[in-house]
């Protein structure tokens, strides 16, 4: 890398009381470059009744969630449960065999759900997860913890 030596500190000037605007005017103001911007771009702010980006985001949040989305959640949490047992010296394999029944539960619920559930981005998910469960369940079935 080469370094110039012309580079002068110097000419670096800063605002002074004497070239600073007035508070008050829009000039050079973030107000003034936001007017200019809004016609520029053509937006407007929203007339009475019109739904805002921003409404509608937070109206889409509310809807309710998929029946098939709560298993889902439920089963991740089990799992994620699982994990942490599993990693607890304390924690024998006895204390452990109700969450792989609930995973079970979880799994075959989530299967039956799965035929009725038209959003195929969430039907992936829940494929992924009940073949995670699955696989745990197995693995717990043939004594690869003991």
């Amino acid at each position: 890398m080469k370094i110039y030596s012309d580079f002068r500190l110097g000419e670096v000037s800063l605002p002074t009381k004497n070239n600073q605007p007035d508070p008050g005017s829009k000039a050079g103001s973030f107000a003034k470059f936001l007017e200019q911007a809004v016609e520029k771009n053509g937006l407007a702010t929203p007339q009475a009744g019109e739904v805002t980006p921003n409404e509608a985001a937070t109206s889409a949040a509310q809807k309710p969630l998929p029946v098939m989305w709560h298993q889902v959640n439920g089963l991740l949490d089990t799992l994620e449960r699982y994990g942490q047992a599993l990693g607890d010296e304390n924690c024998s394999l006895r204390q452990i065999e109700p969450l792989i029944q609930s995973m079970e539960r979880q799994s075959q619920a989530l299967k039956n759900q799965a035929g009725l559930n038209t959003d195929e981005s969430l039907a992936g998910v829940a494929e992924e997860t009940m073949a995670q469960a699955q696989v745990e369940i197995i693995k717990f079935r043939r004594g690869d913890f003991v």
